[in-house]
């Protein structure tokens, strides 16, 4: 029954427990002790011929807050129980889980250590137990991946400021000892969540504060418009006072009869020149706030092109990322055709040595005379047929110098079952493998090929052959073919 460990969760889920379906049962590293393993993970009932479909949705699962040293040797014995148990360990990835632990005011040096611990455990662990163990990366408030083993949650997305995930994404833009954590991580893990687009919410809601701060500006100004007509009025008022002056300045003879009327006129006057001060200062005022303004506006803007280039680098990270899995899928595909191969050429020898054993080797420890016949008919012929080449047979096996038994005998005996060579130009155990059919009837590999094999022009080993030097790619595309096989031979190392 497969289990599914999810680390970390308790940085951005206080009781990861409450989002766990009702199909699936939380264990803790209590059940998965060596001796009481088999209660709690196998029920009375449940035996192994029940369907994947209820297998898979009756997944065991484990919250964890980091891997320590008891969980990870916990987890090594319950994988040890059995080769067929299955661990799918599911890894927070750092932004969120920094983002989360700075949001609760931990500090930022433990944080870092934290996660990067988390993740070198993880690591080891995988490769310890590459068959039984597959990684997952995780994303808050993402879709999980189809999976047909395990059932994945779906995290709730992150409840803190988007200040806080902005921040660890520039923690882990600083440090290169937990971005090539995090890579490794990514290249080791089957499939990752889809991340969140959080620096283009983040974008879009500058640009927001961008509209609403130019919507202030056109207020401020259509503000300072109505005050310039203001101006413009007492300036009329001015001159109005200054053709004023003037009439007095006329009538100085009649200034007494009117002093009274004068002097209204000018009190009147002082409030409009304190007016008119009023207006000045309150014109500097707004000026300076729209300077303010303008100013906070290109920071602004300033920001926004920061942002706008850390997103084209992460998206050619990304392309990178991806391009490095394509390859390491090609690596991995060829070695999986080669191990498939060399296990068919192991079965075909396995088959061979069965049927060998049920034919003749009970017979090769009898004593009687037709066996003795028949053994040395054999031994004349095979020695006859120059395939047999007896110094190189001595100089090849050491041991067998040592005895006293004929080397043609002692191949015929033990030298085939042992998949001894005659000769340089015979291998016993190509010959076999190469041709299901002698596999299968049991047949002595030399004799055969001697009687049958030779007429029948079967290869006897493997021939290596040498190809042809590639001829020089164009100049035009010399240079990008070198970059990419350097890049490939520096990723490979």
């Amino acid at each position: 029954m497969p289990l599914v460990i999810y680390l970390g969760l308790h940085a951005i889920v206080r009781e990861p427990a409450l989002i766990l379906p009702s199909g699936q049962k939380q264990v803790t590293l209590a059940t998965l002790k060596v001796n009481d393993t088999a209660a709690p993970l196998n029920e009375p009932g449940s035996g192994q011929q029940k369907g994947e479909h209820v297998e898979r949705h009756n997944s065991r699962v484990l919250f964890l807050e980091t891997l320590s040293e008891d969980a990870i040797r916990t987890i090594k014995q319950w994988l040890q129980q059995k080769a067929t148990q299955h661990v799918t360990l599911v890894w927070l990835q750092p932004v969120p889980y920094i983002a989360a632990k700075l949001a609760q005011g931990e500090e930022t040096e433990s944080t870092l250590q934290e996660w990067q611990q988390m993740a070198n455990a993880t690591l080891n662990l995988f490769r310890q137990h590459r068959r039984q163990v597959t990684l997952i990366g995780v994303d808050v408030g993402g879709v999980p991946p189809q999976r047909d083993e395990v059932a994945l949650l779906t995290l709730p997305p992150a409840q803190h400021a988007p200040l806080f995930t902005l921040a660890a994404r520039q923690l882990l833009a600083s440090n290169s000892t937990m971005q090539e954590t995090a890579a490794h991580l990514s290249a080791s893990s089957t499939c990752v969540y889809p991340q969140a687009e959080e620096v283009v919410d983040q974008v879009i809601n500058t640009l927001r504060d961008h509209q609403k701060n130019s919507q202030q500006i056109s207020d401020l100004e259509q503000q300072l418009s109505t005050e310039k007509e203001n101006q413009q009025k007492i300036n009329e008022q001015s001159k109005a006072l200054a053709s004023v002056n003037e009439e007095n300045d006329l009538v100085i003879s009649e200034l007494h009869r009117v002093q009274e009327l004068l002097e209204s006129k000018l009190i009147e006057r002082e409030e409009l020149v304190k007016q008119r001060d009023d207006v000045r200062n309150h014109y500097e005022i707004v000026i300076q706030q729209r300077d303010s303004a303008l100013q906070q506006l290109d920071q602004r803007f300033t920001q926004l092109q920061q942002l706008h280039l850390e997103l084209k680098k992460y998206q050619v990270e990304q392309k990178k990322l991806t391009s490095r899995i394509d390859r390491y899928q090609t690596q991995l595909n060829v070695q999986k055709e080669e191990f498939q191969q060399a296990l068919q050429e192991q079965s075909t020898w396995l088959t061979w040595v069965r049927r060998n054993a049920a034919h003749y080797s009970a017979a090769a420890y009898k004593h009687s005379r037709s066996h003795r016949k028949a053994l040395k008919q054999q031994a004349a012929l095979v020695q006859a047929s120059q395939h047999f080449d007896k110094q190189w047979y001595l100089e090849q096996y050491p041991d067998i110098a040592n005895s006293t038994m004929d080397p043609v005998e002692h191949y015929l005996k033990f030298g085939v079952l042992e998949a001894r060579n005659p000769s340089p130009n015979f291998d016993t155990k190509f010959y076999i493998t190469q041709n299901p059919d002698i596999a299968e009837s049991g047949y002595q590999p030399l004799l055969h090929y001697i009687q049958h094999g030779q007429m029948e022009h079967r290869q006897t080993k493997l021939e290596q052959l040498q190809l042809p030097s590639p001829q020089q790619a164009p100049e035009d595309f010399s240079g990008g073919a070198s970059d990419e096989k350097a890049q490939a031979s520096q990723e490979t190392k």
